[in-house]
């Protein structure tokens, strides 16, 4: 009986552990009428002025293309709808698309979209001083090979606006489900730390003092959650996010390990 007990208590920790590695985040927020409520769904932080430099990370479950084909996961831009970064599907799901928004033209670039009805994590990571730069964009801990759409020119755009996490003003509304939302400002994150976040580490624990926002998708209250990076601000609904939960690989909130 003993031998029994030991064998199903193994088997018992297996599953357990394979449904943390299959659930990567302990939560996350459906966009869209597929899991939300509709083309209006979106969650907006606090005001930030775009450096040169910046990074973003998030989990998300596409279920399509979402509104006018480019379901938004991130994007810093105005509550009118203008914007100055974004992540986002290039008119279709084969497509992950990345953009900054530069004085005279805006550079666009392309990768290889991750499967739909899956969890992917995507780290983007670009450093503006030169127009000759293209992003790093990392899907589920790996390097992708990025294409230029459109060479950026002039000068690079640092307005200060929200990040809007879904979609934009209600536009290009993303269908599925998001997590664990993150924006380092000034920073540029290693593959390192890319491949960490992939596998799981919350953001918290990479580069902490430059975790400008960090929208876990918790949603403890319809409406009610607050920004996890450094603003500590409420959070703007526009629509009705749902909550989508999902175990979790570490248990939040972690203590910031620094630098």
């Amino acid at each position: 009986m003993r031998v029994g007990s030991k064998i199903v208590k193994k088997l018992l920790l297996i599953a357990v552990l394979a449904a943390l590695i299959t659930s990567p985040a302990r939560a996350s927020c459906g966009f869209s009428a597929t899991f939300g409520t509709g083309s209006s769904d979106e969650i907006r932080t606090a005001s930030t002025t775009l450096g040169t430099t910046y990074s973003m990370s998030a989990w998300f479950w596409a279920h399509g293309a979402g509104g006018l084909s480019k379901g938004i996961i991130f994007d810093l831009g105005s509550n009118s709808g203008t914007t100055f970064a974004e992540v986002q599907f290039g008119g279709t799901t084969s497509l992950l698309q990345v953009s900054s928004t530069w004085s005279t033209t805006s550079g666009v670039w392309n990768v290889t979209a991750p499967s739909l009805s899956a969890w992917h994590n995507v780290v983007v990571t670009y450093d503006g001083s030169s127009t000759s730069n293209v992003p790093n964009i990392y899907i589920d801990g790996s390097a992708l090979s990025v294409t230029t759409s459109a060479a950026p020119s002039g000068s690079l755009t640092a307005n200060a606006n929200v990040i809007h996490v879904g979609s934009n003003a209600g536009s290009g509304t993303f269908d599925g489900k998001l997590a664990e939302v993150a924006f380092w400002n000034s920073t540029v994150l290693t593959a390192n730390e890319a491949k960490a976040l992939a596998q799981g580490t919350s953001p918290l624990r990479v580069r902490y003092s430059a975790l400008t926002h960090y929208v876990p998708c918790y949603l403890y209250a319809t409406g009610s959650d607050y920004d996890w990076g450094s603003t500590h601000a409420a959070l703007t609904w526009l629509g009705t996010p749902k909550q989508q939960p999902h175990p979790a690989i570490e248990l939040y909130p972690q203590q910031p390990t620094g630098d």
